[in-house]
Formats: C-alpha cells, structure tokens, sequence
C-alpha cells in the first residue's frame, strides 16, 4: 500500500512496517501504479519510475502536462488501459510506456475543479475488478470519461452547479453503482449530498437524489477480504462518522485519530520535551488526549 500527502516523500505499508519509499521520489500530489510503474502526480509534471521498482526514479523521468491556460493538477488515475490525468483546464492521456516514445496528449478542454471528486468507475471482469472510467467535478457539472470520450452525467440537476465547488468531495460505491457527491456553494463546510445511481461506463439512465443531514468531508468503501461493501462517510458537522449504506445511519461515533509531528523524529521512540503546545484550528470543539510518563 503506498500513500501521498503532497508535503512529505512517498510512503509504503507491506503489511509489517511503515516506511518511506527508497530512492528519491517525488513529493507526489497523487500517486499512481500503471503499467508496472509507479507515476506521481506533481505541480512541475508526471514523474515515473523504473519497471517493477519503487525507489528509481530517473532525473529525466518526467512527462509534461503543461498547456498556455495556466491549469493546475488535479487528479491522476489509471482506467479503459490509460493513463488519464486531470487539471482545471482539461483531461490529458498516456497510452503505453513513456519509453516508447508515448507522452500525454490532451484530448478535453474539460477541466477538474475539485481534486477529490476524482474516482474510478469499475466493472467485475474474470473476478478481478476493473476500472474502465473515471468519475469527477467539472466547472458546469459531473463528468464521466473513459480516457477517450467525455460525457456530461449530471444534466438534470445542471441548476445545482451555480459556482465552483473547489472543496467538494465524491466518492464511487461499487457495489451499487452510486456515485455520492458533497459540497457546499458558498466555500463553508460541505452541507449537500446528491447520490447518483446506475452509474457506469456504458451510458445507462442516471438517477440523482439530494439526501439531507448529510455534511459529509470524506468517504471509504470497505472491500476488504472479510468486508462486505460498508460505504462510510465522514460528517464534516458534528465529526462523526456515518454507514450510508444501511438503515442505521448514524454510528453515534467520533473521529478518532493520533497526530505525531514529523519534527520529533521516529514515532516508535519515546521522546522528552520541556514543553507540547497543541494548536488546532477547527469549526468544533476538539478533544484530544497527550500521552506522558
């Protein structure tokens, strides 16, 4: 498992132990594994590795996805066997190896304006799961693309999108093929939920539906071998975390989560301080807990 915060280096899980990616990698926006290599999203370009390895990463390694509007990145996923990235100002693909003399060509004006908007639409082929587009915000509207086409997906609720939800988050629920959408239209914490249903590659009729009560900031299906396809979501008002896919909506449960500043060094070794000052900046009052000896 590998992961990007788009401040610190690229780190990696193998079931064991947490670590940072040998090499230099790149500080990624997103990160991505496509055609045996690993590429990363970043504000200077797409950087690439060397085959079937994690901690290459070649000076000259770099694609270009520069164009005269001044876009900026936004997402970068694998989906239909191509490469597609996305900036406020349109839709880039790779088709194949870099080292084949294949680059990123743009192939759609149409731009992404929420980063995490940004999912794969998937289908079940030979038992493993594929994804053949890629779901995401525009400046007018929700957009699907298969790396070659885009499509407006969200024209019966076109009045909705007044403003350019930047701090919007969306997330595919596979198992049901919804597609679940968050925002606010005046910058504030996210307050409007649409869920889009029947969603998929091939064109079929969609159907949206506004949920209320639903200040949802995050999202996670849990497909792992012993899940069963819970879709939780995150409420950005009370800081509890919901199922959406039940009856029972409210978990009646809240964030939990440990900060360890990366200025104190190995997270696993006992430190001493003369003084801790936590400060945090939220819209609702914080609990937090200092473990000392």
């Amino acid at each position: 498992v590998y992961w990007t915060n788009g401040v610190d280096p690229i780190e990696s899980y193998d079931g064991t132990t947490v670590a940072a990616v040998g090499g230099t990698p790149p500080v990624a926006l997103q990160i991505e594994l496509y055609l045996d290599r690993m590429y990363a999203l970043t504000d200077a370009g797409v950087r690439f590795s060397d085959l079937n390895v994690d901690n290459v990463w070649q000076a000259a390694a770099l694609l270009n996805i520069s164009d005269n509007q001044g876009g900026t990145a936004s997402f970068l996923k694998a989906a239909n066997q191509v490469l597609i990235t996305g900036k406020t100002s349109g839709l880039w693909r790779l088709d194949g190896s870099p080292l084949l003399g294949n680059a990123f060509r743009q192939y759609s004006a149409v731009g992404c304006i929420a980063p995490w908007t940004a999912d794969q639409v998937t289908v079940l082929s030979n038992g493993q799961v594929v994804p053949v587009g890629i779901v995401f915000l525009g400046k007018d509207g929700v957009y699907l693309t298969d790396g070659f086409d885009v499509r407006l997906i969200s024209a019966k609720i076109d009045p909705v999108f007044t403003a350019y939800f930047r701090t919007a988050v969306g997330k595919y629920y596979r198992k049901k093929r919804q597609y679940f959408l968050s925002f606010n239209n005046t910058g504030a914490p996210n307050d409007t939920l649409w869920v889009c249903t029947n969603l998929d590659i091939t064109g079929s009729q969609l159907a949206w539906t506004l949920y209320t009560g639903f200040d949802c900031d995050s999202f996670a299906e849990w497909d792992g071998g012993s899940d069963n396809g819970e879709f939780i979501a995150g409420q950005s008002d009370t800081g509890h975390i919901n199922r959406l896919d039940a009856g029972k909506q409210d978990l009646g449960v809240d964030y939990v989560c440990s900060l360890t500043t990366r200025y104190l060094g190995d997270p696993a070794l006992n430190k001493q301080v003369r003084w801790i000052k936590p400060v945090f900046d939220a819209t609702k009052a914080v609990h937090f807990g200092v473990d000392y000896f």
